[in-house]
């Protein structure tokens, strides 16, 4: 469900890395910077080729800078709807998550989630005080009214900035990240069976590492079993799996929903079950 990254002025990102976020969220990608006391947003890209020649060439000036990568959940997937989005002249935003409170009515909508928060609660909030997002108090607002499975990133045109639910993200390389899906890692796929670029059925990504992962390799090795045998399971053997195999196997898919979703990342769920891309 998109990745949202911060890079401050003294570091960089590499190409393989950004590559990554791009693959697993492919619906548009767009960066913002500060150029002469005004914020530039740069945004719309559908081909990573052409991304990365847009972008390399803005890293190499040392400035701070929001990247975003897109998964589309609401609205339409065009380059309005790619982030970041304009506050005002000197105020860009980034997101990660999906704001329940704009979320309502048809998914097909023109706008986004993000783009109704940033029209009806950031630009109203600037256009009152430019200087606000920079206290305390109004941080914790924000925070409230976003929820815990959302992520915000706001940056200036004078290198000011601020991230909103900052402890949900992670910091690596010097930058942060509102996800970890900028980490190459193996990842389980249902239907095949050995790590891909491209799957086609995805199982479970990024799972949380407090989870029992040897209690899960033995399930996906059940289910890899299944899939090999080129046939469900009948009756006979199904009578086979033990009453505590089909416990365990639940208590772990439930282990997993439940991660998945604490983390605002249940398109990946909706992978598993339908196999979509």
């Amino acid at each position: 469900m998109c990745i949202a990254i911060f890079k401050p002025k003294e570091h960089t990102l590499t190409r393989d890395t950004l590559k990554i976020c791009f693959e697993g969220n492919s619906h548009g990608a767009g960066f913002a910077y500060p150029d002469g006391g005004k914020m530039v947003v740069d945004k719309g890209y559908f081909k990573f080729k052409e991304f990365w020649e847009a972008y390399s060439e803005v890293q190499k000036k040392a400035l701070p800078m929001l990247i975003h990568f897109r998964y589309r959940t609401h609205g339409l997937q065009n380059a309005e709807n790619c982030h970041p989005w304009q506050i005002d002249a000197e105020h860009a935003m980034i997101h990660n998550g999906v704001i329940k409170q704009f979320s309502g009515g048809n998914k097909k909508g023109k706008l986004s989630d993000t783009g109704k928060f940033n029209e009806h609660v950031l630009k109203p909030m600037f256009l009152a005080n430019s200087r606000q997002w920079l206290e305390n108090w109004s941080k914790c607002l924000i925070e409230d009214f976003i929820g815990t499975g959302n992520k915000v990133v706001i940056l200036s045109a004078n290198g000011d900035y601020q991230i909103y639910r900052e402890e949900f993200g992670t910091w690596s390389g010097g930058c942060w990240f509102s996800n970890d899906g900028f980490k190459p890692k193996k990842e389980f796929w249902l239907g095949r069976g050995h790590d891909s670029h491209k799957p086609s059925k995805p199982l479970v990504h990024n799972v949380n590492p407090t989870l029992d992962m040897t209690k899960l390799d033995a399930v996906l090795e059940r289910l890899e079993t299944e899939r090999k045998s080129g046939k469900k399971k009948d009756k006979k053997d199904a009578s086979e799996v033990s009453a505590e195999d089909r416990a365990h196997d639940s208590k772990v898919a439930a282990e997993v929903t439940a991660t998945l979703t604490a983390q605002g990342r249940t398109h990946e769920l909706e992978h598993a079950n339908h196999g979509s891309e």
